[in-house]
């Protein structure tokens, strides 16, 4: 389970961050910092939404 978490936030943390240079965001540290801050977010979210549906489970 916890491969699975990784990965997808390594995904998801890609994904901001090309998000991130293509908006135009051009000092690194921001666009990092605010990528970090998503991501973060989305793995929190995910943890939630696993541990709900583990709880429906059993």
């Amino acid at each position: 389970m916890r491969l699975e978490r990784t990965a997808l936030h390594e995904q998801g943390y890609q994904i901001l961050w090309h998000a991130g240079t293509t908006t135009g965001l051009s000092d690194q540290t921001t666009r990092l910092s605010k990528a970090k801050l998503l991501s973060d977010r989305v793995e929190q979210f995910i943890s939630q939404a696993l541990e709900s549906h583990t709880q429906t489970l059993g």
